[in-house]
């Protein structure tokens, strides 16, 4: 990334939605941030580095979960009210705290006293830094040890998404 930070603004989820229904330069847009959480119920309570995406990040980033699934459409923002709180471990996660439970996908892990359902395992060493928490010192190396869809209850988001997107096919940088 090569300019300011300080011009570029956050965004909501009610931008992100707009952003994805009325763009015709982007094939497809995704939003993100972090923070963090408590783990408890595997060992010692421990503090872990929480991402929160939108359904689409992964499509955007071309990436797929090693095992499982990333979230559904349904399961992020308001159409997510009711929806079973669901999670995607990191592989480092999976490795180190859950030991590599063949069974990981009907495990659960517990974030902040909520239980979420493990859904999907992420490749080894895959991060994403939210580049606004990098250039003020924070997140040095990306790492999320889980993440939540956007909008899930005790991950509110306010105004502060970091977006990204895919570029059509048939669009150009100018555009």
């Amino acid at each position: 990334v090569v300019g300011q930070t300080w011009n570029r603004l956050p965004m909501s989820f009610e931008q992100y939605l707009d952003l994805q229904a009325e763009t015709t330069a982007f094939e497809s847009v995704a939003v993100h941030n972090a923070i963090q959480a408590t783990l408890t119920g595997e060992g010692d309570a421990d503090r872990l580095w929480i991402g929160f995406g939108s359904a689409s990040l992964l499509s955007v980033l071309g990436v797929q979960p090693i095992r499982g699934r990333w979230f559904l459409p349904g399961e992020e923002g308001p159409t997510a009210v009711g929806a079973e709180p669901v999670v995607v471990i990191s592989y480092e996660t999976w490795k180190n705290k859950l030991g590599r439970d063949p069974e990981v996908l009907q495990g659960k892990l517990t974030l902040d006293g909520t239980e979420y359902s493990i859904v999907g395992v992420l490749p080894p060493s895959f991060r994403l830094r939210y580049l606004g928490m990098h250039w003020l010192g924070e997140d040095p190396d990306g790492r999320r040890d889980a993440w939540v869809p956007l909008g899930t209850a005790g991950f509110r988001n306010g105004p502060s998404l970091e977006a990204i997107a895919r570029l059509a096919s048939d669009a150009t940088v100018q555009q």
